[in-house]
């Protein structure tokens, strides 16, 4: 993972001829997602994802796409979470839970700061063939400092998704 200049957070990503990078001044970390938009391959499902994160239709995708979106989303979130704690989670560690107003990853266990049910917070865009997935870290020391309640994303040097909208 690259190593950044110290008060800062970033996160790159990459897919077939597009590269992707974001960086914010303090704050919580953030990771970001760059993937093709096309359904993920049916023999990948049970490998990244539990069926009921493939049974989230109320959102309008098919499986395959919503498949697709719930690797994205654990990518971005493991991203976010290594900087605080450096654990190498496989797919099985996040649920994931898509809705009209964003993106939802829970941990499932303790990784470093973040207890079992932490909440890491994002949204989504499709930008022609690609989707772009921001997942946003809560500051371990939020609860520290004052008028910040704990688990709450709302702090100083926020990263944000400049659009959020669904996959179609």
């Amino acid at each position: 993972s690259p190593h950044w200049p110290e008060g800062l957070h970033g996160s790159i990503s990459h897919d077939t001829g597009l590269a992707v990078a974001a960086l914010c001044q303090g704050g919580a970390a953030f990771g970001i997602d760059l993937a093709s938009a096309a359904p993920l391959d049916r023999a990948l499902w049970n490998e990244i994802a539990t069926p009921q994160e493939l049974d989230q239709g109320t959102t309008g995708f098919d499986r395959g796409e919503i498949a697709r979106l719930v690797f994205s989303a654990k990518e971005a979130a493991y991203k976010a979470q290594f900087p605080a704690s450096g654990a190498v989670l496989g797919f099985d560690a996040m649920r994931i839970e898509v809705g009209q107003g964003g993106l939802v990853a829970r941990l499932m266990r303790e990784a470093g700061p973040y207890a079992a049910g932490t909440a890491f917070r994002g949204g989504w865009a499709r930008i022609g063939d690609r989707l772009v997935v921001l997942m946003q870290a809560p500051a371990p020391a939020a609860a520290a400092q004052p008028g910040f309640a704990s688990g709450n994303t709302a702090s100083p040097g926020r990263a944000r998704m400049v659009r959020r909208a669904g996959v179609s």
